[in-house]
């Protein structure tokens, strides 16, 4: 498939995502515009009620079956009308743990244990992890397209099986085309000492032989 096709199925994976987003926003208003009437808020006795709880967001597993942004709009929104039921961060990255499942569950745990030194501290921050593994695939697919067309034709040559591996993620292709850059220039470096070394060397032979060919009076030697 074309990089022209992949933008064209992902344009219309993006009206799909953006008519069930709206659809849910609506809901999510109203059900906001419905907590935080006098009626919703206060007991009989005038105490304050918690926010009236929205409806979670779908277990995310692999990204096939949920796709990930969607499902990020449905937690970050959970997260945010319903922030009365989550007071602190652990609570908000305890909420998005329990709406992973199988590998989408699996990715997390090493950042969440809190003797770690890159531990998560903020759900956003959970959430943004995620994406970088489970972003739809055509999309990261495209993102790469899009970055290996404007590297120079050596970087592509050293780039190209990172390019269309589509486990690769961005950020990792990201790391290999820095990586080739790297080698690229290193090698160009090398090229060019030696070219420099080569130069310096006829330079001397050409001295060298120009000395041999002239008398010690500074007289030309007579040819045979």
């Amino acid at each position: 498939m074309s990089i022209q096709q992949q933008r064209a199925t992902l344009t219309e994976r993006g009206r799909d995502m953006d008519i069930a987003a709206a659809s849910l926003t609506k809901r999510l208003r109203e059900t906001e515009r419905a907590a935080s009437s006098p009626a919703a808020q206060t007991s009989s006795g005038g105490e304050w009620k918690r926010s009236a709880k929205l409806p979670d967001a779908p277990l995310f597993d692999d990204g096939v079956s949920v796709k990930f942004t969607p499902w990020r709009r449905a937690v970050e929104n959970k997260l945010m009308l319903n922030a009365d039921h989550y007071p602190s961060e652990r609570y908000g990255m305890a909420y998005v743990s329990t709406r992973c499942a199988g590998k989408a569950q699996a990715q997390p745990q090493p950042r969440l244990d809190p003797t770690v030194s890159n531990r998560y501290k903020t759900a956003v921050e959970m959430l943004d992890h995620l994406q970088i593994i489970f972003k739809d695939p055509m999309e990261r697919l495209i993102a790469k397209g899009d970055l290996f067309e404007k590297l120079v034709p050596g970087l592509q040559t050293l780039t190209v099986s990172d390019a269309f591996n589509d486990p690769v993620t961005l950020e990792d292709f990201v790391a290999s085309c820095r990586r080739s850059a790297l080698g690229l220039s290193r090698l160009t470096n090398a090229n060019l000492d030696s070219i420099q070394q080569v130069r310096v060397e006829n330079t001397r032979r050409k001295s060298s032989q120009s000395t041999s060919e002239t008398t010690p009076s500074g007289e030309q030697k007579p040819s045979c």
